[in-house]
């Protein structure tokens, strides 16, 4: 009866472990971004290895503000991809940056100082108080000679200065390296704040018949990111074109740092619709009273009935009132949607833009205007005479 039961446990558990999906973390990299004005579009690529049957692939450590309604995840191998799912963990904390495991590590080497430097006070405190305790020179009935007084003070003079001086210089070290101390935990606290945010995560389900290598591509959309354009026009002398330096502010706030990244900078609004309006068709015609007449009892009465009015009606009703009209389809409901125009600039040189929402400075592109130089002046309201440049063809 006990070999029965094991084999039924046996047999249950090895039907739950081929039927339970495996799940797998994989290691993602960022290796585009699209900035918009007010969003960015991350593209991130993995490669890994799935096993035969249905597994759960996790991509972790992602932005806590992704727009779960664009994600998009394409693959190549011999997968197919089931399901893709989007979640908050509010557990795990994102992975430290190399810049916070440095401050760490040199936090631990101020504090293994400061250890130092304190067991150094406490033995010259200790030392100054011993020779302070042991000033008596000789006993009460045995004088000493004016050569072993002079000789004692000398030390004592000596060994107190001494003592004082390397305090003082120890009590130096000691403030220089608190002061660091205090700017390296306001740091920390500062990337800690950012760090102990909720982190993203996209679930992709995918299915294989047998194991195979898969390169997998994730693209979605993420708030708190945007840039801003810069011009800076220079005119070195009023026989030379102006020179125009277009730049932009690149900032992101999302809870993950972009390192040494290819960028993109777009004028478009992905947060902008792009349904096309349109006009109702308004139909104009005269209005005549109709006249109609029935018989009852033996008499007849007048009774005039009128077609709606524009103003009282619709279109559609007015027009109905004269003809037929054609049924109408769901085609005619249907509203067509035209993507914006918008201007791209690819950023050929990797960048890196930390998730601190201060403005990174991105050069985009330089350009010659040619000028014509005239001077202006307003003596009755300014003092100061003015160099206009004027640019045509720009």
């Amino acid at each position: 009866m006990k070999n029965i039961s094991l084999f039924i446990i046996a047999l249950f558990s090895t039907i739950y472990s081929a039927n339970a999906d495996t799940e797998k973390t994989i290691d993602s990299k960022i290796k585009h971004v699209t900035v918009f004005l007010n969003k960015a579009q991350i593209t991130r690529a993995a490669k890994t290895t799935v096993d035969a049957g249905l597994t759960n692939l996790v991509f972790d450590g992602l932005s806590a503000y992704i727009d779960k309604q664009s994600i998009q995840v394409s693959g190549k191998g011999g997968i197919v991809i089931m399901s893709v799912q989007h979640k908050i963990n509010y557990l795990d904390l994102q992975k430290k940056t190399p810049k916070l495991i440095k401050l760490e590590d040199s936090l631990k080497y101020y504090q293994m100082e400061l250890e130092q430097y304190a067991n150094v006070k406490d033995i010259l405190i200790k030392e100054e108080n011993m020779i302070l305790k042991n000033q008596a020179i000789g006993g009460q009935d045995n004088g000493v000679s004016i050569t072993e007084l002079q000789r004692a003070a000398d030390f004592f003079r000596t060994r107190l200065t001494d003592i004082r001086n390397r305090r003082l210089k120890n009590e130096r070290k000691i403030r220089k390296i608190n002061k660091r101390v205090v700017k390296i935990n306001s740091q920390l606290n500062e990337l800690n704040k950012r760090r102990n945010q909720p982190t993203g995560e996209i679930l992709v389900s995918v299915s294989a018949k047998a194991r195979t290598a898969a390169t997998l591509e994730l693209n979605y959309l993420v708030q708190n990111a945007g840039w801003v354009p810069v011009y800076d026009l220079r005119a070195k002398d009023t026989r030379s074109p102006i020179q125009l330096s277009y730049k932009a502010n690149v900032w992101q706030n999302t809870g993950v740092d972009w390192n040494k990244v290819k960028f993109t900078l777009s004028t478009a609004n992905p947060a902008q619709g792009g349904t096309k309006p349109a006009l109702a068709a308004w139909y104009v015609d005269f209005y005549t009273p109709v006249v109609i007449s029935h018989q009852k009892k033996g008499k007849m009465k007048p009774q005039s009935r009128s077609f709606p009015t524009p103003e009282a009606s619709s279109a559609a009703d007015y027009a109905g009132a004269f003809k037929m009209e054609k049924a109408a389809s769901t085609a005619d409901f249907t509203q067509v949607t035209e993507s914006s125009v918008a201007t791209e600039f690819k950023i050929a040189l990797p960048y890196s833009v930390s998730s601190d929402g201060k403005p990174k400075l991105v050069d985009i592109q330089k350009y010659e205007l040619p000028a014509g130089y005239k001077h202006f002046a307003i003596p009755k309201m300014d003092k100061d005479a003015f160099l206009v440049a004027e640019v045509t063809g720009w």
